[in-house]
């Protein structure tokens, strides 16, 4: 039986509170809907821990990795916004941080529009989820990246073996939340 730990973290920055794509829904509340929607189907067909970290210009862990369904719902269903500032980095290490005594495979889901401003970079961050065998596939939702932005993330994807998935609508949202957890 080999078990995976799959470490959401998302992005609560202000800029979240704008609206996705056609939907009247700001992208937070998107996110949140969707891996409400399918985070527990993922755990049912398969042996997956999942943990939360959500950041802005600061990151904090809102779930240890559990299988326990009801509580994975109830922490996603606390997602929001929480100001302004944008700390990946931050939020990677916190990850790394939750996920350091699961065994088998790690793996780091962030959704994020960007617009990275505060903290350690993204790109540092990833040297060390690297190092601690973390896998990281960074879903961009519903915004443009600056160039610096997307330097960051395609070295933080390289240096740990991971993927980028750029959305801008809610099936494509969903299709990159299952490629990303069960990559």
């Amino acid at each position: 039986m080999i078990l995976s730990s799959v470490t959401y973290v998302v992005d609560a920055s202000l800029s979240m509170k704008k609206a996705f794509g056609e939907l009247a829904l700001s992208k937070i509340d998107v996110v949140r809907e969707t891996l409400i929607q399918v985070v527990p189907k993922v755990v049912e067909k398969n042996n997956y821990y999942i943990g939360l970290v959500v950041f802005y210009k600061q990151a904090f862990p809102l779930l240890a990795p559990t299988r326990d369904v009801r509580n994975i719902v109830n922490a996603f269903s606390r997602i929001r916004v929480l100001g302004e500032g944008s700390a990946p980095g931050n939020g990677l290490i916190e990850a790394v941080k939750v996920m350091r005594w699961n065994r088998g495979s790690k793996r780091v889901v962030m959704i994020t529009d960007g617009g990275f401003n505060e903290g350690v970079p993204l790109d540092i961050a990833a040297i060390y989820a690297g190092s601690s065998s973390v896998k990281l596939h960074i879903i961009v939702i519903g915004g443009k990246l600056t160039d610096v932005d997307a330097v960051y993330i395609d070295r933080a994807i390289e240096i740990c073996n991971g993927g980028k998935y750029v959305v801008s609508d809610k099936v494509q949202l969903v299709q990159a939340i299952y490629k990303a957890t069960l990559s």
